[in-house]
């Protein structure tokens, strides 16, 4: 056993025997809920090396000194080595997108105690706790973590204590563009279908298109963040519209107040601009957008 002497931790894989850090925290419990991976032959785990560098904020890496066990390495750091859940993770909606790079102590469902550096990708709520879904750097592969049996936690890259990881993970969350792009396909999915089709006219849209089809969502949501990309990534959770579901879409955009129908016609129109030539048919699309919204939208 070595205690941890955060005065800084990145954690560095290497070949060698290692070490790891910290000071007694408390336990927890849990049960397995998937199989164990058959651990390979002794031949074929090679061990770790810990290094310790220098923090970007010693004073916060002295704090999270006082929160992290010892841990006996030597059981825990082997890569061969598997874990209670072997980064199973559920097919929810619920589960929220989100990056970051977190130092935890963590308790297996066998008691097993580790620390680790692990980047975090979705978590999501899991009974009374989180289960978070993350790239191990111990085990170089994706794990599954639940909140309740991290006995303490830090942000890797300051050592910055967090005291309640569900409630930080989802903070982080809502700052995040993840936040913005899953509000833009929950509460504005018609607005953004119409866009959509109108920019696919040609059968692609091109980044010209997908800026100006952000710049409608900044306006509608106040939310700067939105770029192109998160355009692309929304619209890429559906399929291209039919003709009737189109139409279908643009009878209910319709029924918007005048600002927005506004707005998503001057939308419509710019994406046409940005099309080198536009055919004919291409703009009855238009057209057909306006006419809907000037009859049904009085």
């Amino acid at each position: 056993m070595i205690g941890l002497e955060l005065a800084a931790a990145l954690i560095l894989v290497a070949g060698g025997v290692g070490y790891l850090l910290g000071a007694h925290v408390g336990s927890s419990k849990g049960q397995a809920l998937a199989k164990d991976v058959p651990v390979p032959d002794d031949e074929a785990k090679p061990s770790y090396v810990v290094e310790v560098r220098v923090a970007k904020d010693p004073e916060l890496f002295d704090q999270s000194k006082e929160v992290f066990a010892e841990v006996d390495v030597a059981e825990s750091t082997t890569q061969g080595d598997t874990d209670d859940w072997e980064g199973w993770f559920p097919d929810t909606e619920q589960a929220k997108r989100i990056d970051c790079r977190l130092l935890i102590d963590y308790t297996g469902s066998e008691g097993k105690r580790t620390n680790r550096i692990i980047n975090v990708q979705r978590f999501v709520p899991y009974g009374d706790s989180v289960m978070v879904l993350a790239r191990c750097e111990l085990r170089k592969a994706n794990r599954t973590f639940i909140v309740e049996r991290m006995n303490s936690c830090a942000l890797a890259d300051t050592g910055e204590v967090v005291e309640d990881v569900g409630a930080y993970l989802y903070s982080l969350y809502k700052q995040s563009t993840y936040y913005t792009e899953d509000k833009l396909a929950e509460e504005y999915e018609d607005e953004l279908l119409l866009l959509w089709y109108v920019s696919r006219l040609d059968g692609r849209m091109v980044k010209k298109e997908a800026l100006v089809i952000a710049s409608v969502f900044q306006e509608l949501t106040g939310d700067e963040r939105l770029d192109d990309g998160c355009i692309r990534r929304v619209v890429g959770l559906y399929n291209p519209l039919t003709v009737a579901v189109f139409q279908r879409v643009v009878g209910k955009l319709a029924k918007r107040n005048e600002e927005v129908r506004q707005k998503l016609l001057e939308g419509a129109q710019n994406i046409l601009s940005c099309k080198k030539t536009i055919k004919a048919s291409e703009q009855e699309v238009v057209d057909y957008i306006k006419a809907r919204f000037e009859r049904e939208g009085i």
